[in-house]
């Protein structure tokens, strides 16, 4: 399952089993903001278990 991360509201989708999920989560988005700003491209997150040849 992928999804595209949305900067401007922060999810913590995937990451609740961390013990610092809000801070991932924060993280994630600041980097799909960057992503967004260089590239214009939308940052989309999708699990190693989906993309082994990757």
């Amino acid at each position: 399952m992928s999804y595209i991360v949305d900067f401007k509201n922060v999810s913590t989708v995937d990451l609740e089993s961390s013990p610092v999920t809000e801070t991932l989560a924060g993280l994630r988005a600041n980097d799909a903001r960057c992503y967004m700003n260089k590239y214009k491209h939308d940052f989309t997150v999708v699990p190693a278990s989906v993309l082994r040849d990757t």
